[in-house]
């Protein structure tokens, strides 16, 4: 029995520094490599792993930020798109209004697509820089900037006098006295439109559909701009009775 139980003892005590050898081993091991790794200049396999998430992070920024740029550069696209068209859409019902049944000014309806077409951009960043700026509860604040600063400092005296020098070939003399003449009558229609039509925008539209939603709302502006433009205070008045008469 004595015999028995020493075997037995002797037998545990050599598995367990079997065990501690064979850990010993590959501790060793795998200093061994680490040690090779980092005289050859290879990264260590912890390293390797790190770097490897540290790329994919990476990676994953830089296709985030690629995406982010590609919807600003559609979102601009679209934006252009949209003022082109709707001031297209808005010049022909002002010259259906004024002249129904004649044939379409083509010189006239390219001059309002151009101002469209030009005049979103800066309409683009605007929009953008005030979602940046304000916080988007500063409703009021946004319709006061848009019908006290941007339509009468910008949008009138742009849309007149591009119009009249593109689409009426007037000298820049005769579009800043068309300008003087019908500045008062737009400045009346710009807060008619905006006014409402602002508050509800800055109020419930998100800022990347700001640009589209003026000019959706812009196609009776212009339709009205391009009345007096073309036609002056009478052509308003012309129109209205139109719409009166209907």
């Amino acid at each position: 029995r004595d015999s028995r139980q020493s075997w037995s003892t002797g037998a545990e005590g050599l598995l367990k520094s079997t065990r501690t050898a064979t850990a010993c081993s590959r501790c060793w091991r795998l200093a061994r490599r680490r040690r090779t790794a980092v005289t050859r200049g290879e990264p260590s396999t912890h390293t390797s792993r790190v770097q490897g998430a540290r790329g994919g992070q990476r990676d994953d920024a830089a296709r985030n930020v690629a995406r982010a740029m590609a919807l600003r550069r559609w979102d601009l696209a679209r934006d252009v798109l949209v003022g082109a068209s709707l001031c297209t859409v808005g010049d022909f019902a002002a010259q259906q209004l004024t002249a129904p049944g004649e044939a379409i000014d083509a010189q006239r309806l390219g001059a309002m697509m151009s101002y469209g077409f030009f005049s979103s951009i800066p309409y683009h960043y605007w929009y953008h820089f005030l979602a940046r700026r304000l916080p988007q509860t500063a409703v009021l604040q946004k319709v006061f900037l848009e019908c006290f600063v941007v339509t009468p400092c910008f949008e009138i005296p742009a849309l007149i006098t591009w119009t009249g020098y593109f689409g009426r070939n007037q000298t820049p003399s005769e579009a800043v006295a068309q300008l003087r003449r019908d500045y008062a009558s737009a400045f009346v229609a710009g807060l008619v439109v905006w006014a409402p039509s602002s508050f509800m925008m800055f109020r419930f539209v998100p800022v990347r559909w700001h640009v589209t939603t003026v000019y959706s709302v812009g196609a009776v502006w212009d339709c009205v701009m391009s009345l007096l433009a073309f036609d002056g205070a009478h052509g308003l008045a012309h129109g209205a009775g139109k719409d009166e008469e209907g």
